[in-house]
Order: structure tokens, then C-alpha cells, then sequence
């Protein structure tokens, strides 16, 4: 029951000016070489569906590389959900970048108007560097996108084992999805479309912390177990045991593990002579690697 990295990308994407052409790297080659065409191939590993041709439409100051990519996941009450997120690469000609990412459902070919994702490709360096993929061997699903070689370290997507993710069943126009979690991220790995300023990237917070608790147990502890809420305390996904923990610090103010600008932080821990990865700024979400630290 361990994580280990499986392969990296061979390109590096690159955080462009408005005077550098990055859409080869970053977003389209011919040879299928970009970093998101490499990234839509690891998905496919994964059990996701997708083209390495993306949809490209011209609008002469900007340019929209687009791909639809989907997911049918088994959910913790044994039943399926398909999820369907649209990543969508637009090409300035006189400005940088951007990557945005967009709920898409599949059924009916319905692309949301909410943004999950909003980045600018000049000053977001989460992404910068070669992006190495990380997967569970206790099953076929799960998988945790990490840029090293040049990068930040964060983590910049994240899916759980199978059958830990429960069914978001919530349709409509802007919210394919009402919640879950997002397979690409800059700032937050969950996303709640019902969310007040509508582009929200999610406040997920775990259970078992509260201010109450500070007083009560001042030390950080490990627990086996990972129990995932979005703000509304709609549940996410639960992870029992296995290679998936959370640590958990009462005596920090912040309680969400996947909240704005906290979840891409990455780190490793030691605990009882078992090294994780570690996602999270205050509270972490643990991912098991064994007894050799990982190597970002």
C-alpha cells in the first residue's frame, strides 16, 4: 500500500510572457508532445476518456485550444458518477495566456459557464517545470499530479481510490457537477459550483477540527483515515485506512485541507518511520511512499 511515481513529462511547461509563443509546449504539438496533450495520456491510464487533438477555434486576437476529458467512477455506495471537466488553453496575441477550466457534461454536450479554474499562464508558477504523476497501488483510479524539475512542488490535481467518491447527482447549466474534486487545479483541488462569488475554488475543510479542540489537544496527531466536506458540508470523498491519512493541527487556525491557496502546497513527512507526501498548508491530506522519502 504505497504511492510511487510512475512516469514525468518530457516538456516543461513554461509560465510565457505576452512575447513568448508557449502554445507548443504548454498547450499543442503536432507530435503530441505538449504538457497538457502528455497529461490527457496519463489520464488515460487512469480510466478518463479524452483527445490529444484539441478543439481549436480562431479568433484572430485569440486562439481557444480546448479538451473534453470524463470519468466514470465507481462512488462509495457502489454506484457510478461520470464527471466531465473541460480544460480550455487560450492563446493571446497581445496579452499572456490563459489555462481555465470548465465543468462539461458529457450527456448532452453542456459546458458550464462557472469557472473552475483561472490562470494566468505569465505569473502562475504552480504549474512551471515537468509535471510527474503519482499513483496508489491499491487501485486503478487514483492519481496526484506533482510539477517537479523546475517547479514549485505543488500539488496541482488529485483523484481518490475507487469507490471513495460519492455521487454528485446536481445538474444544471452553470454546474454539471455541484462538487468534487478537480483532476487540474491551480489554487484548490475541490470546487463547489453553488458557491457565492461563482468562480469559488471551494473551502474544504476536514472533520475533527474545530476552535473547541485547541484547548483540548494542542498536538498535531496522524489519523488513518481521510473524510472530505466542501463548505457546505456536502461530503466529497472518505478514505479508510490504506495510504491515505491526514494530519491534523488543532493549534492552526485554518481547518480546510483543500481551500484556496492552501492545497497545493506540497511537503514530506516522517511519522513513524513511514515517509507521505504531504498536501496542505495547515491541515494535510497524507499520501504513504514507504520508508524512501519521495523525490518531487
Amino acid at each position: 500500500m504505497a504511492w510511487t511515481k510512475v512516469s514525468t513529462n518530457t516538456t516543461s511547461w513554461i509560465s510565457a510572457d505576452a512575447e513568448t509563443d508557449a502554445v507548443s509546449a504548454n498547450a499543442y504539438a503536432s507530435d503530441g508532445s505538449s504538457v497538457l496533450q502528455q497529461f490527457i495520456t496519463f489520464l488515460t491510464t487512469r480510466g478518463w476518456t479524452g483527445s490529444l487533438v484539441p478543439v481549436i477555434v480562431d479568433g484572430g486576437t485569440i486562439i481557444n485550444y480546448s479538451y473534453f476529458i470524463q470519468k466514470t467512477a465507481v462512488c462509495e455506495d457502489g454506484g457510478s458518477t461520470t464527471w466531465g471537466f473541460e480544460i480550455r488553453y487560450l492563446n493571446y496575441t497581445t496579452s499572456t495566456d490563459t489555462l481555465r477550466m470548465y465543468g462539461w457534461d458529457p450527456s448532452n454536450d453542456v459546458v458550464g459557464t462557472t469557472v473552475y479554474m483561472n490562470a494566468d499562464v505569465g505569473t502562475q508558477y504552480s504549474f512551471s517545470g515537468k509535471w510527474s504523476y503519482w499513483v496508489s497501488d491499491e487501485d486503478s483510479d487514483s492519481f496526484a499530479v506533482i510539477p517537479g524539475e523546475g517547479g514549485m512542488t505543488r500539488c496541482i490535481g488529485f483523484w481518490p481510490h475507487s469507490g471513495e467518491m460519492f455521487s454528485q447527482g446536481y445538474y444544471s447549466t452553470d454546474f454539471p457537477r455541484y462538487s468534487g474534486l478537480k483532476p487540474l487545479c491551480n489554487t484548490s483541488l475541490s470546487f463547489e459550483g453553488a458557491a457565492a462569488n461563482g468562480i469559488s475554488d471551494g473551502a474544504t475543510r476536514l472533520t475533527g477540527v474545530s476552535s473547541g479542540s485547541t484547548g483540548m489537544n494542542p498536538q498535531p496527531f496522524k489519523l488513518d483515515y481521510m473524510w472530505m466536506l466542501n463548505g457546505y458540508d456536502r461530503p466529497i470523498f472518505r478514505s479508510f485506512g490504506g495510504d491515505i491519512g491526514t494530519y491534523l493541527d488543532p493549534t492552526m487556525g485554518g481547518q480546510s485541507v483543500f481551500g484556496p491557496n492552501q492545497s497545493t502546497y506540497v511537503d514530506s513527512m516522517l511519522i513513524d518511520g513511514k515517509y507521505y507526501i504531504a498536501i496542505g498548508q495547515y491541515q494535510k491530506l497524507l499520501l504513504e511512499v514507504g520508508t524512501v522519502p519521495p523525490i518531487f
